[in-house]
């Protein structure tokens, strides 16, 4: 039966992810109020260009908050995840 190798990363401080978690917040709230000043633009404008911007800064607050949801997943598991890797297997190659 074939061993699995362990391979442990190195720790993230808490520190830095407070401070990407609290970056990727204020990015999201300042995206979530362009997008509000956007809508109102464009009802108030009847600018298709301008809804069709929103829809792309609602692509990107999509993103943004998984973004913030995959900090906050990793800082509430504590400390670093370990991750198995399979074994290496003979290609038949030199190297």
């Amino acid at each position: 039966m074939a061993q699995t190798k362990t391979v442990t990363r190195e720790p993230v401080s808490e520190h830095l992810k407070a401070i990407v978690s609290g970056r990727l917040r204020q990015a999201l709230l300042l995206t979530v109020a362009i997008l509000i000043v956007e809508l109102a633009g464009a009802v108030w404008s009847h600018s298709l260009a301008l809804f069709s911007d929103a829809g792309h800064v609602t692509t990107d607050i999509f993103a943004l908050g998984l973004a913030w949801f995959a900090v906050k997943q990793t800082a509430a598991r504590g400390r670093s995840a370990e991750l198995r890797l399979p074994p290496r297997r003979n290609t038949g190659g030199d190297g």
